[in-house]
This record gives structure tokens, sequence and C-alpha cells, in this order.
């Protein structure tokens, strides 16, 4: 015949009494068990993952347990991370948790040297970062051991004697460059590229002035427009702007009807960038822009400047032919307006 029992929880030692009035929910002795969560379980132990040192071992400047996650599969990433002097140069190892196996850690296969010192670690992440005491910091993604990165450097030492100071000074005068005029223009002097919400049309040319009529700006929060403008349709035509440092122009936009006014207006995000094109259609630049804009209830003024950037080849530009003119602006309008916009001649500069 059957009989169950059922134990409660595990009570740990009893040593009050005599071993054979010990319930059978206690024990007399724990020595190679631990009582946790009321059960026994086996007691913590070592496991030896390696024997011995290995080839050319010196000294340890630091063993760290580094635990963080894989960023692509969420799962846990853990290795040991060892410090270790051997054949004289101390580097950074990959301990495997199971094996205990080394694995150097490399700069995309380059080998790393550290200085001697205490070295420190810990896990962020999927990275394990480590640090000497007083010194650099670097990182590496936990199981990838090709993947060593400074983060930071040390610090130089503080000077011991007054140091030496020379200057050097350059100048560099600024010379105005040739205005260009939008004389000889017409209707084909302007293109829209479609990269803006709305397009604009042309006008009429005035003393050197483009001007163009912005006819649907809807009364929606956000509007832009981009054109091109073609210089070789002009009297002037294209232009040799090699040795030229910046260009720079005013652009008006003035409401004309049906209030003659803004509600709100006001730059959104970049709201001017200026491209150039040369006449063989071979090279593109964009300009780096410093925009000046004065607004009142209905006048936009821009004053916009475009610099050369440094990357620019002078030979290049020996025939300029296209700017791009891209405006974004975002406003509230009481309703659909019509806007008139005006381009001024365009000022040069060439840095001497």
């Amino acid at each position: 015949m059957e009989h169950q029992v059922v134990l409660q929880p595990f009570l740990g030692i009893v040593t009050s009494v005599d071993k054979s009035l010990i319930p059978p929910t206690a024990a007399s002795d724990m020595l190679n068990v631990r009582c946790e969560n009321g059960k026994p379980l086996p007691r913590y132990g070592w496991n030896q993952l390696q024997s011995g040192s290995g080839s050319g071992f010196t000294s340890s400047s630091g063993l760290v347990p580094v635990r963080g996650f894989d960023s692509t599969s969420g799962d846990e990433a853990f290795e040991f991370l060892s410090f270790e002097t051997r054949s004289g140069n101390l580097r950074p190892y990959s301990v495997n948790k199971s094996t205990g196996v080394r694995s150097a850690i490399t700069d995309g296969g380059v080998t790393v040297n550290l200085s001697v010192g205490e070295w420190n670690a810990t896990g962020y992440g999927n990275y394990a970062y480590a640090h000497q005491v007083g010194g650099s910091v670097y990182r590496h993604i936990i199981g990838t051991n090709t993947s060593w990165k400074a983060v930071d450097v040390s610090a130089p030492p503080v000077p011991t004697h007054a140091p030496t100071v020379q200057f050097r000074t350059t100048e560099t005068t600024d010379t105005a460059g040739a205005e260009f005029s939008w004389a000889g223009g017409g209707a084909g002097t302007i293109t829209n590229t479609g990269g803006g919400s709305q397009n604009v049309a042309f006008v009429s040319i005035t003393s050197g002035k483009l001007n163009l009529n912005w006819p649907t700006v809807a009364a929606a929060p956000a509007t832009s427009y981009e054109f091109n403008l073609d210089m070789s349709t002009t009297t002037a035509g294209n232009q040799d702007w090699s040795t030229i440092k910046w260009i720079e122009f005013d652009l008006t936009q003035s409401v004309t009807s049906p209030n003659n006014k803004w509600l709100v207006n006001y730059p959104f995000g970049e709201n001017v960038l200026v491209t150039l094109t040369n006449a063989a259609g071979t090279k593109t630049i964009v300009m780096e822009m410093a925009v000046t804009r004065v607004a009142n209830s209905q006048n936009v003024i821009y004053t916009v400047r475009g610099t050369f950037p440094s990357s620019k080849v002078a030979a290049d530009w020996t025939a300029t032919k296209t700017i791009k003119v891209y405006v974004n602006e975002y406003y509230i309008s009481h309703d659909t307006q019509n806007v008139s916009i005006s381009l001024s001649k365009v000022r040069t500069n060439v840095s001497v």
C-alpha cells in the first residue's frame, strides 16, 4: 500500500536536538549543500576553465567579467576581459566564459599594445569599455575580437617649465569683384526645378534686377520654391568665378494681394540654399551659406551670401552658368496670397 508524504519547505540545519528527533524538513548538517528559498541545492564551487597560465605569461593587470546585450538579437553578451603581459607585451584578451580559451583583441587585425598599469572594465549595451586607471579609455564589441578602438586618450603630462608661445599671422585682403547683372535675360532665364512645393513665374528685368511672381501661395503653414537661373541667357553671359571667394545678392518677397500682409512669417529650417553648376554641366557645388533676414508684416528681405567651400577647384569655375536658389518659408496667412519676388544684381568678392 502506497503512502504519500508531502514535505514542507526545507528548514535548514537543526542542532538543538538529537538527530533522531529532527523533522524530515530539516538537516543535522549541510556540508555539501546550501538552503535557498526553502530548497536544498548543490553548494557553490569552482569550475576550472584553464590549467596553467599559458605560453609567455608574465603578469596580469586585470581580469574582469563583462556582461552586456547584443544590439541585434537582444541576447546576453558575456566574456571575461583579461589584461595580460605575455612575451613582454601587455595586451587585451577575450576569455571564453565556457572554455577559458583566450583570444587576443586587435584593432581591425592590428596588434594592440597597452600601457603598463592597473586596468578595469565594464559592459554597456554590446560594448566592453576598458579603462587604465589614470589613463586612456577603450572599447570593443563583446565577442568580436577585431573591434578594439580608442574612446579617449590620457591627458598629456603637466608641463614642468613655462611654455614658449610663437604666433604667425597672415592677412587676407577682400577685393570686390565684378557685379553680375540680369540685364538681357527673359523668361528663359528661370526654370522651376520642382524641388519646392510651389512654382514661381518670370515677370520682368528692371535695372539689372530679376522680378518674379509667386502666384499660388496657399493659406497653408509650409511653402517652398526652387528654381534655376541661367546666366548664359543674359547679356553678361556665363561668369568666370574661378578666383571668386563668395557671391551675394538680395532676395525680397513682398505680399501684393489680396490683403497685403502675412499673419505670421518666419524661416523654416535651412531656409535659403544656393548651388552652382558650370557651363559644361560637369561640376556642381553647394555654397556655404550666411543669410541675413529682415521681415515685417508685408516684406521678407534676405541678404544671401554663398561662399565657395575649401574643396573648390578654380579651373572648374572659369565658366559658371547656373545659380540654383531654394527658399523655404513657414507662415500662416489669412488667405491665398500673391507674392512678388525681386532678386538683385549678384555681387562678388575676390580673395587676394
